[in-house]
């Protein structure tokens, strides 16, 4: 029975919630359960829903094959940007943890990602990349920035890289 938790963002030209996507994923299937988790991120509201489910049956004739692995966005990434990503992460992790908030909010991999290739040096740089606003770039800017200074290009890093202070 798989499980799959959808972040479900509130649209305010239509007033509301975009759950397009949601009701895409689940057409055709039976939910068994469903919870949801109601916050807000840089001033928008967002809804956390974890939904259990059973999946539709293969249409007649068809062999069932095992799902492929979904790559992630860091998968793309040339080795030397890794560490970089990798730092980033554990940053954003610990961060995260300290915030008490999921680390998504704080930055998607797919923009940890965009910070690893672009490496930015300034916070203009940095709000420059799809989805970071200003309140990340003044929640969070410094701290990034002062990551991406420590992790140059095919240096190793530590956890020193990766402080939150």
């Amino acid at each position: 029975m798989p499980v799959r938790v959808f972040t479900v963002l509130f649209d305010p030209s239509q007033g509301r919630f975009d759950d397009d996507d949601l009701v895409e994923a689940l057409d055709g299937c039976r939910v068994l359960s469903l919870s949801d988790h109601a916050f807000t991120v840089d001033g928008t509201p967002v809804l956390a829903v974890t939904v259990r489910f059973d999946l539709p049956p293969p249409p007649p004739g068809t062999a069932s094959r095992p799902e492929a692995p979904r790559s992630q966005p860091q998968d793309a990434l040339a080795d030397v940007d890794k560490q970089l990503f990798e730092a980033l992460r554990s940053w954003r992790n610990a961060r995260a943890k300290k915030d008490g908030r999921p680390a998504y909010v704080l930055f998607t991999n797919a923009q940890l990602v965009e910070i690893a290739t672009r490496r930015p040096g300034t916070k203009a740089a940095l709000q420059a990349i799809d989805g970071i606003g200003d309140a990340r770039v003044e929640g969070y800017g410094d701290d990034v920035l002062a990551v991406v200074a420590k992790v140059p290009r095919g240096a190793d890093w530590s956890d020193e890289a990766t402080s939150d202070g």
